[in-house]
């Protein structure tokens, strides 16, 4: 049995896979900048061709070549890359737990390759994220991001206007929202951390000819381990959480 593709048609999977590729570009774990563009084309293409039907609403042109046609594929790359960007931005927020843990602990040091961001990021912060990201998938979570996308088409349409301002207070919300949590998920060891300097300061108070620094880093970076093994689960678990509750929140609008 064959199935003959009209141009109409043809048109609707072109303008869907280039949302879904602005998408891609920062989609955690596809998104990121060790994995081939191919791959990533690759799976765009095979995720257009599943959701295409189910968001069909008419193509907003009729030719291909025209100077309509390229801004309304500037607008569906738009749309993809601002879904993508939010949720990228709301995982950043484990760098920030990382960042801060690390500081609290004397561990800020240990610095690693993250290639989600192509830079040195501390050691806590490059396995909190990669973590979460290993957990999004065996979660099955990243089905709700393509959920969003579909939904998005009743709230971004192809033929609809682009509402600048409401692009931009989400994208502070967003923002907001990620230093938060990223802030709030280290509050465990920013206690623990505050207590320590407390009594280092104390200590060097009351005994000036003691080697505070010396006697107390070890006990710093000891405590820091083992409370960041007591948390790490919990942590993991309050994070994807929350990253559950703004994709459903992005797929209800």
């Amino acid at each position: 049995m064959t199935y003959t593709f009209y141009f109409q048609e043809i048109y609707e999977y072109f303008f869907v896979f280039m949302r879904l590729s602005g998408l891609f570009l920062f989609f955690p774990g596809i998104g990121e900048s060790f994995v081939s563009a191919r791959i990533r084309l690759m799976v765009a293409f095979v995720v257009t061709l599943v959701i295409t039907p189910l968001v069909s609403q008419g193509v907003p042109v009729k030719e291909f070549l025209s100077p309509l046609t390229v801004l309304y594929i500037c607008r569906e790359i738009f749309f993809g890359v601002f879904l993508g960007v939010m949720t990228r931005i709301l995982l950043d927020a484990l760098q920030i737990t990382g960042n801060i843990i690390g500081l609290h602990t004397s561990l800020s040091g240990a610095s690693l390759l993250n290639p989600s961001l192509g830079t040195s990021d501390t050691a806590i912060g490059t396995v909190l994220m990669f973590g979460a990201t290993a957990l999004m998938f065996a979660t099955n979570t990243h089905y709700l991001i393509f959920a969003g996308l579909i939904h998005s088409y009743e709230v971004f349409p192809m033929q609809g206007a682009i509402l600048m301002g409401d692009f931009s207070k989400a994208m502070v919300n967003v923002v907001a929202d990620s230093f938060w949590l990223g802030v709030k998920l280290a509050f465990p060891v920013m206690i623990v951390g505050t207590l320590l300097n407390v009594s280092t300061g104390l200590v060097s108070r009351l005994m000036p000819q003691m080697q505070v620094y010396f006697m107390f880093m070890p006990v710093q970076v000891f405590l820091g381990f083992m409370l960041l093994a007591a948390i790490i689960g919990t942590i993991m678990t309050v994070f994807m959480d929350h990253f559950r509750d703004f994709l459903q929140g992005i797929g209800h609008g």
